[in-house]
């Protein structure tokens, strides 16, 4: 029997494979990446994570928003509003001891009544800082109130958009042609943070980048994160949006006194609009599911967002979302993708297979949700993708393997041997094929051969359609015998088949080729069986059967002959020459007027029964041996149907 294991060179070559399959599947989402296809889905992961860490909300400490609702330009009824209402509201603001007011209401224009009014509030309070749009391709931009233009007291507050229209990037500076800008939110963050001594610096260890306080805010590069080839002019950094909340305020309470003075004292206070009629609003990346479209955000609380984002990071040591470098985020993605193709490894079945998903996927959540909070941004989606992608292309070249191998098994077996030893050799197929064939391998088995005998004779008596109905009668019975007996069917050859015995399995025990042996015998007992079975039952004018068997024991080699078109599974050698020979045997002391005659090798003797009867043939000389040898032909008790005969051994 082929007893063989998997080699460790064998197993080696299939982790190669699953390694080499994690390799492709890398790449290609490298490749995804660096392309930019996956950056729609790394900036819905960002904005998920986001609004996962949402969910506990803290209110704002720093930053204060008195809006103009729509409710409010209702009572009034007018928008814009005055410069006279601007005024009026912008004192009632000072009056409260905030560190820093911020108007994000256009002035570049009059709105009478109150303009030389408003002139003086704003040139008479270095606290207010006022908006600018600056000139792009879209426009000319919007232009600083005349009181405040030419001075510190001006801030651009233009909002950086991402091509799904969310705003997840904030900007401190931006270059004109004439000069360097300063975004509004910072202008306003500065102005506070002068109260407690801090001002924006270089960072000592690189004058490229800003500090504020302890923390330095590096510029946003043009690949970072989930960004691939983003436009990163002037000074950007990412919106983290970690203090949702802010203590908000209508415009008309504001005016009629009603907003505490605690809640503006030593606070940025920032006036705006939020009135739907007013377009002033932002996509922002929060309460974003995947079944969700991103929340809208007044402009005044976006700005809000980032004045006290800044403040964070001057005051509470917050750092800014950061990301790894390119050598780590690939080593990131690889690491996934071959895991995921190891993991593969052991994930035969779909059902397993959907487990190693799930539980991956929680995995590479978890880990990148952690690193979140930390405040760095991994690339979960291509290290998501890597796992699946690798997990299900290994799976699907071993199920596509396994197919392949169960298509060879059926090929050479399907109908050569019994369903059960059928199921014993899929098992064990990863021990039988190599390369799309059965591994050739010598072992010790029995080989029998059985053949009617007179066929000639009878074949040139017989009508063609007569002849292969009496043909097929036998072989027929003659198979399922065979295969009752857990032999395999090697080859039909005219009115002759070849069985083999212990080949690819064995029921032995301690002593499997005695036991193949022993099995191969009792099998031609039950030929002689049925033989006299068919001739019973056939009728009078019918031509009757007689057949030879003949069986040894010895080395074959076992393997798949043929092409690619056609192969075949067989035993070949010496072994398998000497069972045809004593197939073939015409002896005269042989039983000639017995309708079976079984032949069996000294060596198949040997590992029989003793209390088998058999005869001993000495001198016997088979074509293809120089010397004579010694054969035994089966006693069989004709009266009891092919069984034998307990007898003792006779030499002639």
């Amino acid at each position: 029997m082929i007893r063989s294991k998997p080699t460790r060179n064998e197993t080696f070559k299939t982790l190669g494979t699953a390694v080499a399959l994690g390799l492709l599947v890398y790449g290609l989402i490298a490749l995804g990446r660096g392309l930019g296809i996956l950056q729609p889905y790394e900036l819905l992961a960002y904005d998920l994570g986001l609004t996962l860490r949402q969910m506990q909300p803290v209110a704002s400490r720093y930053v204060t928003i008195v809006e103009i609702t729509e409710h409010d330009i209702a009572t009034l009824g007018r928008w814009p509003v005055s410069d006279e209402q601007l005024s009026d509201a912008l004192e009632r603001i000072g009056a409260a001891a905030p560190r820093a007011i911020g108007l994000d209401i256009y002035r570049d224009i009059e709105v009478p009544p109150g303009r030389d009014r408003l002139d003086a509030v704003l040139r008479g309070d270095a606290r207010i800082f006022s908006v600018t749009k600056l000139a792009d391709d879209s426009g000319p931009g919007v232009s600083a109130p005349r009181a405040l233009a030419g001075t510190s007291q001006v801030g651009f507050n233009d909002v950086l958009v991402d091509s799904d229209g969310i705003v997840r990037r904030g900007l401190l500076f931006m270059d004109t042609e004439t000069q360097t800008e300063s975004a509004f939110a910072l202008r306003l963050a500065t102005k506070y943070l002068a109260g407690d001594g801090i001002v924006l610096a270089a960072d000592p260890t690189d004058p490229d980048q800003l500090r504020l306080g302890p923390t330095t805010v590096p510029p946003l590069a043009t690949n970072y994160g989930g960004y691939v080839g983003v436009d990163a002019a002037g000074y950007q950094f990412l919106l983290d949006y970690a203090q949702p909340t802010f203590q908000t305020f209508a415009f008309g309470d504001l005016l009629a006194g009603r907003v505490p003075v605690d809640a503006m004292r030593d606070r940025i206070v920032l006036l705006g609009v939020a009135a739907d009629s007013v377009k002033d609003d932002f996509y922002a990346p929060l309460g974003r599911w995947l079944w969700q479209a991103p929340a809208k955000m007044s402009g005044i609380e976006l700005h809000a967002h980032i004045a006290d984002q800044l403040l964070r990071f001057a005051l509470d040591r917050q750092r800014p979302m950061s990301s790894w470098n390119g050598a780590a985020e690939q080593l990131w993605m690889l690491l996934w993708a071959l895991t995921g193709a190891i993991a593969g490894l052991a994930a035969p079945s779909a059902r397993r297979l959907g487990w190693l998903w799930i539980l991956g996927s929680i995995s590479i959540a978890a880990a990148s949700y952690g690193a979140f909070l930390a405040g760095v941004w991994v690339p979960f989606v291509p290290g998501w993708l890597g796992w699946l992608g690798a997990t299900g292309l290994v799976t699907a070249y071993l199920a596509q393997a396994e197919r392949r191998e169960r298509q060879i098994l059926h090929d050479l077996f399907s109908t050569h041997v019994s369903a059960d030893l059928a199921s014993l050799l899929w098992e064990r197929r990863g021990e039988l094929i190599e390369h799309g064939s059965l591994k050739p391998q010598s072992v010790t088995a029995t080989t029998l051969f059985v053949d009617l005998r007179g066929f000639t004779s009878i074949s040139e008596r017989l009508l063609p359609d007569d002849l292969m109905k009496w043909l097929n009668r036998a072989l027929e019975a003659f198979t399922r015998t065979i295969l009752d007996h857990n032999g395999m069917v090697d080859d039909y050859f005219g009115d002759g088949i070849k069985a083999n015995f212990g080949v690819l399995h064995s029921e032995g025990g301690n002593d499997p080729v005695g036991a193949d042996a022993r099995r191969a015998v009792q099998c031609a007992r039950a030929l002689a069986r049925v033989t006299a079975e068919l001739n019973a039952s056939a009728a009078p004018e019918q031509t009757s059967y007689a057949i030879r068997i003949g069986i040894h024991t010895g080395v074959v080699v076992a393997g798949t002959v043929g092409s690619e078109r056609r192969l075949k599974f067989t035993t070949v050698g010496d072994a398998v020459n000497l069972a045809a020979r004593l197939q073939a045997l015409d002896d005269p002391r042989l039983d000639g007027g017995s309708a079976c005659q079984i032949i069996v090798s000294g060596t198949t003797r040997a590992h029989l029964d003793a209390k088998l009867a058999t005869r001993a043939l000495a001198a016997v000389r088979l074509k293809g041996k120089h010397m004579p040898i010694t054969v035994y032909e089966v006693v069989l008790d004709e009266n009891s149907n092919g069984e034998s005969s307990v007898l003792e051994a006779l030499q002639p």
